[in-house]
């Protein structure tokens, strides 16, 4: 099954700094050309801030997460992963990929298609895992540590 990646990873120098980060927020949400409503979780893994969107490209749709860097009571949107589209003309996938947080913590983002919205994913209950299902689009995704 064919997979797609879209999103222009930035090197650490490219960052812009805010002084808030509501501001870091809104130039992200501008940035990546997505809606405040496809925000659908902000949450903190072992001191890091993490925003997690759903997204629609016309190769398809996914989910993505950036990390809500901090520096210096600064707050810079930072982009730690392509986007990975799941659902698109060519199918539907369940993806799985490592990233690494600008401090260098690595974690696992889960992400699919729903298919049953009754049952988990198999990978992530053998990872016992729960996953959140945004119904709206039919996606799921998981973030955990690898600590």
């Amino acid at each position: 099954m064919l997979t797609g990646c879209s999103s222009k990873a930035k090197e650490p120098g490219d960052l812009k700094w805010f002084n808030s980060e509501e501001k870091a927020i809104a130039y992200g949400l501008q940035d990546e050309e997505i809606k405040e409503n496809d925000v659908l979780e902000m949450l903190d893994l072992n001191g890091e801030r993490f925003v997690v969107y759903k997204f629609k490209v016309p190769e398809g749709e996914g989910i993505n997460v950036v990390q809500i860097a901090k520096k210096n009571k600064k707050y810079s949107w930072y982009t730690i992963a392509n986007r990975i589209i799941v659902k698109s003309k060519q199918g539907k996938l369940d993806a799985n990929v490592e990233i690494e947080s600008k401090k260098g913590q690595q974690f696992k983002l889960y992400t699919g298609v729903v298919k049953d919205p009754e049952k988990s994913d198999e990978l992530i209950e053998k990872e016992g895992i729960t996953p959140i299902i945004d119904q709206e689009a039919g996606l799921y995704y998981a973030i955990k540590s690898l600590k």
